[in-house]
């Protein structure tokens, strides 16, 4: 099924930034949204064309924090998704 298909389902979007680190045992980790490789513009976009009109949610976990305040944390995913999400609109 596509996106289209499947907007008017989804109640919730977890969004997170994605590190794509280099070696042959490094695994993806967390990050800020400007931090990650993941195209959270184009998702946004892609949501908002299929219809999706639900709520959004920054998912960070402790131990990605890199020694930020939680507070810090929030702040700034706030405004990394308020420029994603207005810029190109």
């Amino acid at each position: 099924m596509t996106l289209a298909r499947l907007a008017d389902r989804l109640t919730l979007v977890q969004l997170c930034g994605v590190t794509q680190p280099r070696g042959p045992n490094l695994l993806p980790k967390r990050c800020a949204i400007r931090d990650g490789v993941v195209d959270i513009r184009g998702t946004l976009d892609l949501l908002r064309r299929a219809g999706y009109r639900g709520h959004f949610e920054f998912e960070l976990f402790a131990r990605d924090l890199a020694g930020e305040e939680v507070n810090l944390a929030i702040q700034m995913a706030t405004t990394d998704f308020c420029n994603f999400s207005t810029s190109g609109a």
